[in-house]
């Protein structure tokens, strides 16, 4: 189930890349587009990475419930995932205008929000024993800190590049507070099937 599931994601990460180059394709050729184009495109690595690095690769603890949250818990990330590349056609296309479209900009930050929530259902499927809560418990604060953010973000009437920008930001860092967590445990992540 794991590499189904991991596999799966993969594959609805490609929706995001088909999102953006649809939109780059619909817009206007010039340097804010591509700048916006590629910002996008970050995002869509940045679900990449978190997915990867925090999630993908574990399995669920032995028992009825970890089980069923894992699997369960999979369903709206894949959901969140596609969504958000269906959010990156408008986003590109609407690159040169002063603020991203409300509806874009509510489906980007909704769509990171749900990813990152979820993701935590997740970990706290998987998580197993003392040490292990205390290596990811900082971790899930973030995350879920930054589905906050992500959602205030939204209120803000942004530029497209500059909507994708945060978004990255607060992506990246989950990504240093992940990478400083694992790095103390001394593998990445604790617990994995690789590690």
């Amino acid at each position: 189930m794991v590499e189904r599931f991991d596999t799966f994601t993969l594959i609805v990460l490609g929706e995001v890349i088909v999102g953006v180059v649809s939109g780059m394709i619909a817009a206007s050729q010039d340097l804010l587009t591509i700048v916006t184009g590629v910002l996008a495109l970050v995002i869509g690595l940045g679900f990449w990475w978190i997915y990867f690095d925090i999630v993908g690769g574990r399995r669920a603890r032995r028992s009825g419930r970890a089980i069923t949250a894992w699997i369960l818990a999979h369903l709206p990330i894949t959901l969140a995932i596609a969504a958000a590349g269906s959010a990156m056609v408008s986003l590109a296309e609407n690159a040169v205008a002063p603020a991203a479209p409300g509806a874009t900009a509510w489906l980007l930050v909704g769509s990171l929000a749900v990813v990152l929530i979820a993701e935590i259902v997740v970990v706290l499927a998987f998580v197993d024993g003392r040490d292990e809560r205390l290596v990811y418990r900082p971790l899930l604060i973030a995350m879920a800190a930054a589905a906050v953010v992500a959602l205030l973000v939204a209120f803000v009437p942004l530029p497209a590049w500059a909507l994708a920008l945060v978004l990255n930001a607060i992506l990246l860092a989950i990504w240093f507070v992940a990478a400083g967590r694992f790095m103390r445990a001394g593998s990445w992540p604790p617990g994995s099937i690789d590690g």
